[in-house]
């Protein structure tokens, strides 16, 4: 059976890859800090692919460091 802290994993995995895969077919990631910086920016891939690409890499790599 798996424990609890293995499927709080698998599900945050899930949201990582969904939220990568969601910016990347929408062409646009909210990305940001309330805490920190007090915003939330959008980016578009068409202004800044750069940026745009590592946000969607990001969220894609780190959920699936969970599977």
């Amino acid at each position: 059976m798996a424990t609890f802290q293995n499927v709080f994993i698998f599900i945050a995995s899930l949201l990582f890859v969904g939220y990568g895969v969601l910016g990347l077919l929408t062409n646009k990631i909210r990305v940001g800090s309330r805490s920190y910086t007090g915003s939330i920016s959008t980016i578009h891939k068409h202004q800044e692919p750069v940026r745009f690409y590592f946000w969607c890499c990001l969220f894609l790599f780190a959920g699936c460091g969970g599977f």
